[in-house]
């Protein structure tokens, strides 16, 4: 389930374009006049999914949301972000990462986004990623570049690598019911489950088949497929409450990575 901001919650949705007047009178800004989760600045739909998940869970919800207001819309009056637009394959070889992301950001996208699927509820998609923000790539970059999308992919999964090689990660539990854990928070946790080096270190320690789940964008764990019932009850109970509560969720299902290293998600249970 992706977080959504309910009609109940319009006040919050005011709350923060008052303080974007207040912190940046420049921009121009409105609520979207079909979702309430959606203000548009200077012509830009932004999202306020990510900053209403972070403001519940902040000890101090008003001064979080001053800096969480000013950190998303001052990016769009900074004159050091870069443009798509403006940058060519080489400006972003170096900076290119793989990113798990939900559907909907794909069918909200103004231009349709570089993606491959991965489940019913996320695909994967391309990232340039720079120190003031990061941009999804879209199809377009592919006519302009001349570049295949399967060597951006292959790119973007050896920067991710590359930078994975000092990550900690938490092993837990013992025997059957051992899990991985992944939450360094620089945003890519949920996606290094896609970089194969990653994937067969975690096969060395749980088995060659083995479940994960990418409840958000910054928690990746795994556990043994043939762990006991308890334990993989307990697991996706969790899940299911990080992807409803923590900030930029992805998904709520339970994937299997299978021992030729192929992904699918697992069917969920129905009721009696």
């Amino acid at each position: 389930m992706i977080l959504t901001i309910m009609l109940s919650d319009e006040s919050f949705r005011e709350r923060v374009m008052d303080l974007v007047k207040e912190l940046y009178p420049a921009l121009e800004v409105k609520g979207h006049p079909d979702s309430m989760d959606v203000v548009i600045a200077d012509g830009n739909q932004l999202s306020l999914q990510n900053i209403w998940a972070t403001y519940r869970l902040s000890e101090t919800p008003e001064t979080a949301l001053r800096e969480l207001v000013r950190h998303h819309f001052g990016q769009l009056l900074s004159k050091e972000v870069p443009s798509v637009e403006d940058l060519g394959f080489e400006d972003v070889r170096e900076r290119l990462y793989p990113q798990i992301m939900p559907v909907e950001y794909q069918e909200s996208a103004p231009l349709p986004l570089i993606s491959f699927p991965l489940s019913s509820e996320v695909n994967v998609g391309l990232v340039a990623d720079f120190p003031e923000t990061y941009m999804y790539l879209r199809e377009l970059e592919l006519e302009r570049w001349e570049i295949p999308r399967e060597t951006l992919y292959e790119v973007a999964q050896d920067n991710l690598e590359k930078q994975s090689e000092a990550v900690e990660m938490q092993m837990a539990g013992e025997g059957q019911d051992t899990f991985i854990a992944v939450a360094k928070g620089d945003g890519y946790d949920a996606a290094r489950i896609l970089v194969p080096r990653f994937q067969e270190f975690l096969a060395e320690h749980l088995g060659e088949s083995f479940r994960f789940a990418i409840p958000n964008r910054d928690f990746l764990i795994c556990w043994r497929l043939d762990c006991g019932e308890v334990f993989h009850r307990q697991i996706s109970s969790q899940v299911g409450a990080d992807s409803d509560e923590r900030p930029y969720p992805l998904s709520s299902s339970i994937f299997v990575r299978n021992s030729e290293g192929n992904i699918h998600e697992q069917p969920r249970a129905t009721p009696d």
